[in-house]
């Protein structure tokens, strides 16, 4: 089975201690942050490249002021680790937040997906009119504190417990180093999980590499024979210069034509010669 546990403040930090190949960590309540914000998250970055963990979920609390709650983890975690997950944590604390507030949460969706591109959601069924034009396509961790699942569109993961003994029977309520503490579990191993989270569809920089060189190399010179082509037709290479060609003839300002041109005053000239020979005809 997989499973992680959730912290924040209220744990003491995570060190190598900590058993499992996946964890969510809090950075920030609003524009709030987390005291073991450092700790943290330097632990869950060292872990995640000495591949200790498969993933990390950094989760941060949604409240109505989104813009500055997006700018504040932002600003705590610089640029997103490649196994670094983002989700946002939508509850009504106890009626601090109340109402539809649908556009607030899709709108901060929007700015983490934007920045980082791997986003999830944590939301209690009973908190559901909070977002209740929630997209489809956001995976969600849903907690229900029993032995039985709960049940959401997107669903994948569960918050089975606090650590106060809820979920089925035998299900670990808590991990080293923190003791009891919220845990949460899903169907699917680590990896798979972060793969649906978005992990791993990054291009490594080898195959990153090996596209710009193709680029350089099919499409540049495709660059060059639209050039030649452009010259050809209107005499100049890059766009905007029509200057034609002096061998095709000049209009009435003396302007040398295109081949465009050229071609049009050919067809008005061959129009008028059909026209007077078919007058010449008819004279006989």
């Amino acid at each position: 089975m997989t499973v992680w546990a959730d912290v924040s403040e209220w744990q003491r930090p995570v060190d190598d201690s900590y058993p499992y190949r996946m964890i969510a960590i809090r950075a920030n309540d609003g524009t709030y942050r987390d005291r073991n914000w450092d700790s943290n998250y330097g632990w869950c970055r060292s872990a995640a490249d000495s591949g200790r963990l498969d993933c990390f979920i950094v989760y941060l609390v949604y409240r109505p002021n989104w813009k500055q709650t997006l700018d504040t983890i932002k600003s705590m975690v610089g640029s997103p680790h490649p196994k670094m997950i983002v989700m946002v944590d939508v509850e009504s604390w106890g009626g601090q937040i109340a109402g539809d507030q649908s556009a607030g949460i899709d709108a901060l969706v929007s700015g983490l997906r934007a920045w980082c591109g791997r986003v999830i959601a944590y939301m209690n069924p009973n908190d559901s009119f909070l977002w209740p034009g929630r997209p489809a396509d956001v995976p969600m961790i849903v907690p229900r504190y029993a032995s039985s699942r709960p049940s959401m569109t997107g669903m994948i993961g569960w918050q089975y417990t606090d650590g106060s003994g809820y979920g089925p029977s035998g299900w670990p309520q808590g991990a080293a180093p923190f003791g009891a503490c919220d845990m949460n579990y899903t169907d699917l191993s680590t990896t798979d999980f972060a793969a649906q989270c978005g992990i791993g569809e990054d291009i490594d920089m080898a195959a990153k590499d090996d596209i710009i060189g193709f680029i350089r190399d099919y499409v540049g010179p495709i660059g060059s024979d639209v050039k030649d082509i452009r010259q050809q037709l209107t005499g100049g290479r890059d766009a905007g210069e029509y200057p034609g060609w002096r061998q095709l003839g000049q209009n009435d300002k003396g302007q040398n034509l295109t081949v465009v041109d050229s071609l049009a005053d050919a067809r008005n000239r061959i129009i008028a010669l059909e026209k007077v020979v078919a007058e010449l005809k008819a004279a006989k």
